[in-house]
């Protein structure tokens, strides 16, 4: 599998970074939550704040059952961790979102 000697060039560097598993893993759920609720703004949520949940509820399901489904490959292994890095990135990003939500209200909002 190619995809996977992708990784082999960085495991030097993954093993110089302490925890760096789990900063990539709640780096890329951030980005899929950040980028759900981009799309749903995209395309004209009449209220974006009420997809913010949603959309990290979603991503921590998807992270969880992607772990548990590693647990029956080979190369892989389910950890705890690693979902929980996946549910931190997702409501980090929620997080955010929701601030630039009310900052962007007070600065729009009636004078």
């Amino acid at each position: 599998m190619p995809f996977l000697g992708a990784f082999e060039a960085t495991a030097p560097l993954v093993a110089a970074i302490p925890h760096a598993d789990k900063i990539a893993h709640a780096g890329m759920y951030a980005v899929l939550t950040g980028l759900s609720l981009w799309a749903r703004a995209l395309a004209g949520a009449a209220r974006p704040g009420r997809a913010v949940l949603p959309a990290a509820l979603a991503a921590t399901a998807y992270g969880a059952l992607l772990e548990c489904l590693q647990g029956f490959t080979v190369l892989r292994d389910s950890s705890f961790w690693d979902a929980f890095a996946n549910a931190a990135g997702a409501f980090g990003a929620a997080g955010v979102w929701l601030a630039a939500l009310r900052r962007r209200g007070r600065q729009t909002g009636p004078a």
